[in-house]
């Protein structure tokens, strides 16, 4: 072999060596964005934060809804000497993240007589009861956004359309203390209520569900009541009762469904059985469900939620807090069941009441 073919060979492998050590060197950052989102569809709220804050680079890949999607819980605990604490608890991790506010702090009203309205795009719509007060908690960033006083003697309940933080979002609040229901509205950018009087009474349960420009609410017999933003109009559809008079039950939850559904769930006592309708909005009829197939629904007083989730162990399931155990409800076996101590990271007998989806 001649000298000029022994040097051309050592420069082609010393360019291969390079470029070995080059691609060795690479970064995820180096990836496309497309294959960065589809990594961020498959990792946890949490562990997207930690994806993001491994390099500058890795920064910038936009926060994606995970395949995922399960709320948290949240806690809170109030020490009158040394000021209180709330924790949020997420899925599928040992860890808990607990946050302390001082007396001073604004947040710091959470910790006062309160009743937990609704919870939706990470925050909370808390009432507090000594002075009437509606106000959004977002226990991720610590973050309060005060609304004006009510003008109602009662919330019986509460709901809003969007995030507080946009210019659309819309609060609503019904009260039926009286013969009459009271229904009052308030949009964000303008901080001011506006009440509607109705000649009808209506006991809703907890839920209020905000689905295509209406506030949905709902009797414990399934009894529907709209109230739509657009025309300014309450109606009742007692025709869409799902269940006969009389039927034994203890409590009925309202949920938005996974695929532009509305869902409506009746608990017997203790969860000795459990029913699932759908909304048939061309009839204006529930109609029943007989599988959640890929979902889990958490069901709660005030807000609850369905979700799509791959985890084999939570398809088909109730989620639901009772006495202060974290239990679920097997539709397959149908049955209820305690879950494990260590589920969601927190002893069960410690868990919070109240479900929140982080803001995605």
């Amino acid at each position: 072999m001649e000298n000029k073919d022994i040097v051309e060979e050592s420069m082609n492998k010393v360019s291969h060596i390079i470029e070995y050590k080059r691609r060795k060197k690479r970064s995820w950052a180096d990836l496309p964005q497309e294959l960065l989102e589809q990594i961020m569809t498959r990792l946890s709220f949490t562990d997207q934060i930690r994806f993001r804050a491994t390099c500058k680079e890795l920064k910038s890949v936009a926060r994606t809804l995970p395949m995922d999607q399960l709320p948290w819980l949240v806690s809170y605990d109030n020490d009158e000497d040394n000021g209180g604490s709330y924790t949020l608890c997420p899925p599928s991790n040992i860890y808990t993240y607990t946050f302390r506010i001082e007396p001073e702090d604004p947040a710091y009203m959470i910790f006062n007589p309160i009743k937990v309205c609704a919870s939706n795009f990470g925050w909370l719509l808390l009432y507090e009861f000594p002075h009437k007060l509606l106000f959004f908690f977002n226990p991720f960033k610590n973050e309060v956004i005060e609304l004006p006083p009510l003008e109602v003697q009662h919330c019986e309940v509460a709901s809003f359309s969007s995030p507080p933080t946009q210019p659309d979002c819309i609060i609503f609040v019904l009260d039926n203390s009286c013969s009459d229901t009271k229904i009052t509205i308030c949009p964000l950018k303008d901080k001011k209520w506006t009440m509607y009087e109705f000649d009808t009474h209506f006991h809703p349960v907890e839920n209020v569900v905000y689905f295509k420009r209406s506030f949905y609410c709902a009797e414990i017999n399934g009894a529907l009541g709209v109230f739509n933003l657009e025309e300014r109009k309450w109606k009742t559809l007692p025709e869409s009762k799902a269940i006969p008079k009389g039927a034994y039950k203890q409590k009925t939850y309202l949920v938005e469904g996974t695929d532009g559904e509305l869902l409506l769930v009746m608990e017997a006592c203790l969860f000795s059985w459990i029913r699932v309708y759908k909304l048939d909005f061309a009839k204006m009829r529930w109609v029943i469900v007989e599988k959640l197939e890929k979902r889990t629904l958490f069901l709660i007083d005030s807000t609850s939620i369905a979700t799509y989730t791959t985890v084999r162990d939570m398809v088909d399931r109730y989620h639901y807090i009772s006495d202060g155990l974290m239990m679920f409800y097997s539709n397959k076996a149908g049955r209820r069941y305690p879950c494990t101590k260590k589920y969601y990271g927190v002893d069960a007998e410690n868990f919070g009441n109240m479900w929140i989806q982080p803001p995605y």
